[in-house]
């Protein structure tokens, strides 16, 4: 496949409360494409909206299960934990719904989750398969202010909160070395 076959793809990443839907709005005004299977804007939440593919949000929470863990679980996820054959069904999953969205986007797509910031190994060997051309977009937000949005959304104790801000941006931080991206 040649060079102009590859789609562009842009992934926010960040973790939760960091901004990423204001920076993932701003994409969207630029022109990206997101699907039209959004999670709607909850009030007194995210009053604007979200911009995360349900699809996607499921397939990465199917993921998290899988590697018996929740979003919110303190634990680095080491790169080879990744590589296990369990996943191999999860894989094919993944690349029909990447190719799914690729081809629906016009040539360029934007993805969001704050989950891809975790479980970026995994998607970035579905993105080569899928010869997208990606960048990546990593929020960041001061973590005092993560921990005090969390604590009023979720009730997380503060330093629970700053233990998964640093697991979160040290993860994705580790995983778009050396790639196209932005901070």
């Amino acid at each position: 496949m040649s060079e102009s076959d590859e789609t562009d793809l842009i992934v926010v990443l960040g973790m939760h409360r960091s901004g990423t839907s204001a920076i993932t709005r701003g994409i969207r005004v630029l022109g990206a494409d997101f699907g039209d299977n959004l999670q709607p804007a909850v009030a007194g939440i995210n009053e604007k909206g979200f911009f995360e593919d349900n699809d996607i949000v499921a397939l990465n929470e199917r993921l998290l299960k899988t590697l018996s863990i929740e979003w919110h679980t303190l634990r680095y996820l080491d790169k080879n934990e990744f590589n296990d054959a369990s996943l191999n069904e999860l894989k094919e999953k993944a690349r029909i719904l990447l190719k799914e969205k690729l081809t629906g986007s016009g040539g360029l797509l934007c993805v969001k989750d704050p989950r891809f910031s975790i479980l970026l190994p995994f998607w970035k060997e579905i993105f080569n398969k899928e010869k997208a051309r990606v960048t990546y977009v990593l929020c960041l937000r001061n973590p005092l202010s993560v921990a005090d949005s969390l604590s009023k959304r979720d009730g997380f104790d503060a330093t629970y909160s700053l233990y998964l801000w640093f697991i979160y941006n040290i993860s994705a931080l580790e995983n778009i070395a050396n790639e196209s991206s932005i901070v």
